[in-house]
């Protein structure tokens, strides 16, 4: 979008709510020259400016932008197939997504909710990587490993019911195809993106936070 049409938006959705522009910036927490600057399209409001003047205004940074519905669909199809990048190096997979989030997150909600959950996937995959390696470690570390493979019942058997490395990267290329699928499948049918695994984070948070009221008020 033009600078002129952000200033637009932005002096519009003030004037709309009757305020100054010195209330604007009290309320956005921003010098009264930059409301000047942006509202004359001196300049334009980015990161973290931009998100405290659509605070302020009530409404969603995109709605200032005004990104267009085909816009929003080309940012989604873009970081959703940047998690292909796992099959030129594994480094892409994580780095491709979180550049194009950060670059495109103040220009689009839906990009920046479709960050985020690519991220929180990202982050849940490898704790479970990480945490399968290690309980496979142990096991066949373990006496119990030891005492099953050379029981009557075990005899001969010498391979521990959890997957090898190789079986576990297999299981991810495959995966990660599914999901960028699916959620290629979710973005034409103008539905929000979903990664499985992932962490739910707000329910963890109201979980924890109910426990420390509690906690608090025995």
């Amino acid at each position: 979008m033009s600078r002129s049409e952000v200033s637009r938006q932005i002096r519009e959705k003030r004037s709309a709510l009757g305020w100054s522009q010195d209330l604007l910036a009290e309320k956005a927490g921003v010098n009264i020259r930059t409301i000047q600057r942006i509202e004359a399209g001196d300049t334009t409001p980015r990161g973290d400016t931009l998100q405290r003047i659509a605070e302020a205004l009530g409404v969603a940074t995109g709605q200032l932008t005004r990104a267009e519905e085909g816009d929003t669909g080309r940012y989604l199809h873009f970081i959703n197939l940047s998690l292909l990048g796992m099959y030129v190096h594994f480094l892409l997979w994580i780095l491709a997504p979180l550049l194009i989030w950060v670059v495109l997150k103040d220009r689009d909600r839906a990009v920046d909710r479709a960050g985020k959950q690519i991220l929180n996937y990202q982050f849940t995959v490898i704790l479970l990587v990480i945490l399968i390696s290690v309980l496979s470690a142990w096991f066949y570390q373990s006496p119990l490993y030891y005492h099953i493979a050379w029981s009557e019942w075990g005899r001969g058997w010498t391979r521990a019911p959890f997957p090898n490395h190789m079986f576990l990267i297999t299981l991810g290329y495959v995966w990660n195809i599914v999901m960028v699928g699916y959620n290629s499948w979710r973005i034409r049918q103008k539905k929000s993106l979903k990664y499985f695994p992932a962490i739910p984070w707000g329910a963890t948070r109201r979980f924890f936070r109910e426990l420390l009221r509690k906690a608090g008020n025995p």
